[in-house]
């Protein structure tokens, strides 16, 4: 049964590792996409189209939420891997003491 449980622990720290990498994916992906259009934006300004100026900067703002979304999932995600690594060891320490304790009574079957 510990066995199980530090299988199930591997299992969901291995999950929680794979969405940590996608959501620091999303947050470089979205960091790449605000820069690009920061570099664009002072080109359209100087064009002095207010509605261009107004798009643009309804595109940042869209951009720096996505941002700081992606930033909230990979904290969530890294409380999750530290949750996940931290039963992971109890489940080793569980199948550690199990082992200890069969060793244990087969030291004690044999004794008698």
């Amino acid at each position: 049964a510990s066995e199980a449980a530090a299988a199930r622990a591997e299992a969901e720290l291995t999950a929680c590792q794979a969405t940590v990498q996608q959501a620091e994916a999303a947050v470089l992906a979205a960091r790449e996409a605000r820069e690009a259009t920061r570099g664009a934006l002072p080109k359209i300004k100087a064009l002095g189209v207010r509605e261009v100026q107004a798009a643009f900067s309804d595109i940042i703002r869209l951009l720096e939420d996505e941002v700081a979304r992606a930033e909230e999932a990979a904290a969530c995600a890294e409380a999750e891997h530290a949750q996940a690594t931290a039963e992971h060891a109890q489940a080793v320490d569980a199948v550690a003491a199990a082992r200890a304790a069969i060793e244990k009574h087969a030291q004690a079957v044999d004794a008698v």
